[in-house]
């Protein structure tokens, strides 16, 4: 939970708009950020269990315009891409897939993220 809660301030931060796990409620204004964890996992030792781990997570950006969209996905790539946060390292994977639907514009940016537990 710690990476779930640290990751939604994060991106509320940087950006100034509401971050949501899993997917936009209906209600919700724009822009906003969707955050899904991809997988998550432990850094094991010969010796055991660390207190390391390793996340891969993925951003839906949604904003209405398509400048809207870019000033979030600055903000977000800031904060992130500067490690402006307690994580030990976050990395872009460089994926990146924009697209248009129901009125909306969405970019869809990965990273892997490591951190203590």
């Amino acid at each position: 939970m710690i990476l779930e809660t640290t990751l939604k301030t994060v991106l509320e931060t940087a950006t100034g708009f509401l971050a949501h796990a899993l997917e936009k409620p209906l209600a919700s204004a724009t822009p906003c950020t969707v955050y899904r964890i991809i997988v998550e996992r432990q850094k094991m030792l010969h010796s055991g269990d660390t207190k390391y781990r390793k996340a891969r997570v993925q951003l839906t950006l949604i904003a209405t315009s398509v400048s809207a969209l870019a000033t979030l996905r600055e903000n977000i790539r800031t904060a992130l891409n500067a490690n402006q946060t307690d994580w030990e390292v976050s990395l872009p994977l460089e994926t990146r897939i924009d697209d248009k639907e129901d009125g909306f514009y969405y970019t869809v940016l990965e990273y892997y993220i490591s951190y203590q537990a």
